[in-house]
């Protein structure tokens, strides 16, 4: 009994001397970058408290992304960000998103999740046959919105059939799956996981090119951008990023943790599980800058 008061004591005085962080993530909780932040959240929290750490996880989420990062950027306080490529991409939208890139410094990168470009297979069951239907009409896809990075991908893709397309935003791109089963819409793109992925190997919509270095192991039998002839760099990957606030003491730590708990074996079987893929990527200080100019590139 008496050793029981002592480690409740202890872990008492930890919780009271810890550094409290709060970790933002700008989407829904359940979404495919939250998914992603669960599997790193407990790890990274374990491994930070030696160093006297602790992270507390926050949901802000609304227009793409922006208003969460926004107020991590504004706030005075240390404060975190996970988020996807979207955090790059509304500061490209032509509207303020409330914050600079400038503002957030890398903590760590985490992987990308691979995009799908999927068909209804009544309409379109090869690489060819999407060919032979730009060549007849204009193409409609499905898409998370404008200025999304499903939606600049798809457009990057299709431009170099050549096709003519419109894009059809939705609130998320998973929302445009049953317009492309009922044949409403001929393309959407989509990660590989979740339901279009469900669809695709139940047979209900057809992936037809991945936007990966490599086949996924998911849908071993879909041709990379490059093995069907086109060119995308880009990749919706996933970062932890820190405000101006966070002390640079404490930035050291958690940049020695990220990469400590990401490149463990565990962490990355288990983020296999989410479709997660690029793991052990060194990226440099200027990586938010860099991916910045990248899409601006593709969009305009």
């Amino acid at each position: 009994m008496q050793y029981i008061l002592v480690l409740i004591l202890c872990l008492c005085s930890w919780a009271r001397a810890a550094e409290s962080i709060s970790v933002v993530v700008p989407f829904s909780a359940g979404g495919a970058t939250d998914q992603v932040w669960r599997v790193l959240d407990p790890r990274l929290n374990q491994a930070l408290r030696a160093h006297n750490i602790r992270l507390e996880t926050e949901y802000l989420p609304g227009a793409g992304g922006a208003v969460g990062t926004g107020a991590a950027a504004r706030r005075s306080e240390p404060t975190l960000v996970f988020s996807s490529a979207a955090l790059v991409m509304v500061t490209l939208t032509g509207q303020s998103p409330g914050y600079d890139i400038g503002s957030f410094r890398m903590v760590g990168y985490a992987g990308y999740l691979p995009l799908v470009l999927f068909a209804n297979p009544n309409q379109i069951s090869s690489w060819t046959d999407l060919r032979a239907l730009c060549r007849q009409r204009m193409v409609l896809y499905g898409n998370s919105g404008l200025g999304s990075m499903t939606q600049v991908s798809a457009a990057q893709v299709l431009r170099q059939l050549p096709c003519n397309s419109t894009p059809v935003p939705y609130r998320s791109a998973s929302l445009a799956l049953p317009d492309l089963i009922n044949g409403s819409i001929d393309l959407v793109m989509d990660h590989a996981a979740g339901s279009a992925l469900g669809l695709s190997q139940q047979g209900r919509i057809r992936a037809l090119v991945v936007l990966s270095d490599r086949r996924l192991e998911s849908l071993p039998d879909v041709p990379t951008a490059t093995q069907v002839g086109v060119v995308s760099d880009l990749q919706n990957w996933h970062a932890l990023v820190a405000n101006p606030a966070v002390a640079s003491s404490t930035m050291a730590a958690l940049q020695t943790v990220f990469s400590a708990v990401t490149n463990h074996p565990s962490t990355q079987a288990e983020l296999l599980q989410t479709g997660l893929a690029g793991f052990q990527r060194s990226v440099s200080h200027t990586f938010l800058q860099d991916q910045q100019q990248r899409l601006a590139a593709a969009m305009r």
